[in-house]
């Protein structure tokens, strides 16, 4: 679910978009508030991913497909909304989607992962604070899982540990402290 959206996917590989539409976020540009909708364009759904007025799909094969308001969270290499799914560049093993308000992530099957998007306070995890409008990577290795939130992005580890980057004001990367981080940093217990 994003902020006024919700979406699933069906046992058949496809998927359906129902709620605020502003910026195609249901994946069709004429839909009615409150219409189920089937995005057009995509089968073979793995699994979505829903920020506040973006969507995003990862396919069987392990690329993905994103939709909606575009602050590079959909990471074609554009600022274009797009009511279509767009595929994202170079992604081409996901295993797993996030996204939030304003940046996308995706684990990768080599337990890497790479964000993409409106990066203010380094939640794309890449070492700067500059919008990525495509993939980078972030500076993890053995990723299990990820989480994003509203401006920050953390990661559980194959041991079981926890990083997370980005927007730390009320310490939401705990860390013992209220800054921010632009790279990963670990979760003190």
């Amino acid at each position: 679910a994003g902020a006024l959206h919700t979406c699933a996917r069906l046992i058949d590989g496809t998927a359906r978009c129902w709620g605020r539409n502003g910026f195609g976020q249901l994946g069709n540009v004429t839909a009615a508030k409150g219409t189920l909708v089937i995005v057009g364009g995509l089968a073979a759904v793995a699994g979505l991913a829903a920020g506040d007025d973006h969507t995003c799909a990862r396919l069987m094969d392990g690329s993905a497909r994103c939709w909606g308001r575009n602050l590079g969270t959909l990471g074609d290499g554009t600022f274009t909304d797009s009511a279509a799914p767009v595929t994202v560049d170079g992604l081409i093993s996901a295993v797993d989607l996030e996204a939030d308000a304003s940046h996308s992530c995706a684990r990768t099957t080599d337990s890497r992962a790479v964000c993409w998007g409106l990066n203010l306070y380094g939640e794309v995890g890449d070492g700067s604070t500059a919008t990525r409008m495509s993939p980078v990577s972030v500076a993890l290795t053995n990723v299990a899982e990820l989480a994003a939130g509203g401006g920050h992005t953390c990661a559980r580890l194959t041991d079981g540990s926890l990083s997370c980057w980005g927007r730390n004001l009320f310490g939401e990367l705990g860390d013992g402290t209220a800054t921010s981080h632009i790279t990963p940093g670990a979760v003190v217990w």
